[in-house]
């Protein structure tokens, strides 16, 4: 039976460590973290292995756990040599075949230890020995353990160089954190080395001394977690962080000598850090006088610089910023520099052409007012003109009627004259038409309309017209449709105007269609009722569909054809419904005998 007091350090040895793998994990979000409970965690597992078998009293219990520490053996150097590559910011130039390579022989290793009761390749000459107060596991280790433990030493020895060169090259920041992984993890290669000799501290302690060891080590790391806080604040971060910056990054102590530079400071002054590095401040920047004046004794300022050199000027973000030690302190100065050259640059030119704009938008909005006062006199003048010519019209068609009793003027001159006179009034009511729409000055009377009813109506009133040209007129109602929103008498001239675009084009034979619909929804639109007028005119060619509501244009069908008109019907039936928040669309090929359809589209 064992007695308490040999297994009381295994215990505290297995507790250190597993409080240590714990701690490691829950910070397991910050640099190297991870790979340090891999480290503390291969440590837990050899020292169980040890209790496991300083516990057993068969000599196949004690192989059987003996061979089980040898997972905490090639889990623990592995994980060791990975966590000081990370901690150090080190990076193995064949990477890949590196980590390959150390797993094959690891891999190779634990075969051997797996299939150990075949051969004698990891262990000679097992014997139990009794040495009064415990059972001891005695051996002798062959060739291929000594291979193997050159091998995990060579592990150990390039950890520790990466450690120790990182060590001379890292801010003193970081040395005693350093220091303390370096020593907390080479106390246990004391306690391995001694076992794979055979060299007893003590006669009193078992011959793997390792567990102990690991606790003394652990010790140390422990106290370094607390103290100095080893994954919080990492030399890696520094590496990654300060030295990569594009910002000049420069610590002063209290003394005004330069502790610390990073590359983009070493830059812009034009030094090498080897060369400032404990320097004076004055010393480094004797050559800008000025600045050393200004900044000498500030210990905390943000401003803005600049630098000439000849005719080359430089601006710069200047921040000052007190450093202070863990008592709180006075330690020295952050000096960050950030060339905002470039910046001021955009800035100066960015004002530049704001001033220019401001000017350019004085001229528009000058150039739009004496527009907008021209447009004025234009509506005035259509509308004086429009009325002027009122009388005379209405003078022509009473002396024509007078003229018409005259059976000796020939009918011929009395059609033409009529029919310039009806040509004439027809303008001047479509141009009094444009211009109060383009004034807002039409009276709309809003009301719900009854697009069946007002299209039944139209088509009624057409249908001499339709059977004189020898067209076919119809209407196609849709059921149930909702009222629209509008004029009456204004949507019933959009749709006059339509209408008779569609009889004076269609040739005879044809067919006119006047329908209404209601769509529910149409490409995220709003409900909507349409009126549609459809015929089998010559339709409307691609090039025209764009002008086609301008005003006074009238396209290739209007100039090839001996229909007369002012080439203004369509551009008052777009107003008036886009006044009434509508929308008016067609739809054609542009191949003669298919026709158009133009489309009235009014919200509910």
């Amino acid at each position: 039976m064992i007695e308490l007091p040999y297994l009381l350090p295994y215990f505290v040895s297995f507790f250190i460590s597993a409080g240590i793998c714990v701690y490691a994990w829950t910070h397991r979000h910050l640099p190297g973290a991870r790979l340090f409970t891999a480290v503390a965690l291969a440590q837990t597992v050899w020292i169980l292995g040890s209790i496991l078998e300083f516990s057993s009293n068969t000599l196949t219990g004690k192989i059987f756990w003996d061979n089980f520490q040898y997972l905490g053996t090639c889990l623990w150097i592995p994980a060791l040599f990975a966590f000081t590559l990370r901690y150090t910011g080190r990076q193995m130039k064949q990477h890949r075949l590196t980590w390959i390579l150390i797993g094959l022989v690891e891999g190779i290793f634990l075969l051997l230890v797996v299939t150990s009761p075949w051969h004698n390749l990891i262990r000679t000459d097992t014997t139990l020995v009794n040495t009064g107060r415990f059972l001891e596991l005695s051996y002798r280790y062959p060739l291929p353990i000594w291979i193997f433990a050159v091998f995990l030493y060579g592990l150990l020895f390039i950890s520790a160089y990466f450690l120790v060169d990182k060590y001379f090259h890292t801010h003193r920041l970081y040395r005693v954190q350093i220091a303390i992984i370096l020593v907390g993890t080479l106390i246990p290669v004391i306690g391995i080395t001694l076992t794979l000799f055979d060299l007893r501290i003590t006669p009193f302690l078992p011959r793997d001394t390792s567990p102990f060891t690991f606790a003394v080590g652990n010790l140390f790391i422990a106290w370094g977690l607390f103290r100095y806080q080893l994954f919080s604040i990492v030399p890696v971060a520094h590496d990654l962080v300060v030295k990569s910056m594009s910002d000049a990054v420069i610590t002063l102590d209290e003394q005004d000598r330069l502790v610390d530079i990073n590359p983009a400071a070493q830059k812009l002054i034009d030094v090498s850090a080897k060369d400032v590095i404990g320097q004076p401040a004055e010393q480094v920047y004797a050559g800008w006088p000025a600045l050393l004046a200004r900044f000498k004794h500030v210990q905390e300022v943000h401003t803005e610089i600049e630098i000439k050199e000849g005719q080359n000027v430089s601006c710069f973000d200047l921040r000052f910023k007190p450093l202070h030690n863990h008592l709180g302190q006075p330690a020295g100065r952050l000096i960050v520099v950030r060339d905002i050259t470039k910046r001021k640059q955009v800035e100066q030119s960015l004002i530049a052409r704001k001033a220019e704009l401001e000017i350019v938008n004085k001229e528009l909005a000058d150039a739009n007012e004496r527009l907008q006062v021209l447009s004025n006199i234009k509506d005035e003048f259509v509308a004086n003109v429009s009325h002027e010519l009122r009388t005379p019209i209405s003078n022509i068609q009473l002396y024509h009627d007078l003229l018409g009793r005259q059976q000796q003027i020939e009918g011929r001159y009395m059609e033409t004259l009529r029919h310039e006179t009806r040509r004439l009034s027809v303008l001047i009511e479509n141009l009094l038409a444009l211009s109060r729409l383009d004034q807002n000055r039409t009276r709309f009377t809003i009301q719900a309309v009854d697009l069946n009813a007002l299209a039944q109506e139209y088509v009624t009133d057409r249908q001499a017209m339709a059977s004189k040209r020898g067209l076919t007129l119809q209407f196609s109602g849709a059921d149930n449709l909702p009222a629209a929103k509008g004029d009456p008498d204004l949507l019933g001239q959009a749709l006059s105007v339509l209408l008779t675009n569609a009889l004076n084009y269609t040739p005879a034979g044809g067919e006119v269609t006047v329908s209404t619909r209601f769509c529910e929804e149409d490409e995220g639109e709003r409900p909507y009722v349409a009126l549609q007028v459809t015929d089998t005119g010559p339709g409307i060619p691609p090039e025209d569909k764009e002008r086609l509501f301008a005003r006074f244009f009238r396209g290739k069908a209007g100039t090839e054809s001996e229909v007369s008109g002012t080439g203004l019907g369509l551009s008052i039936a777009k107003k008036i419904v886009e006044q009434h928040q509508g929308k008016i669309e067609v739809e054609s090929e542009g191949i003669p005998g298919q026709g158009a359809t133009f489309i009235i589209k009014l919200p509910l």
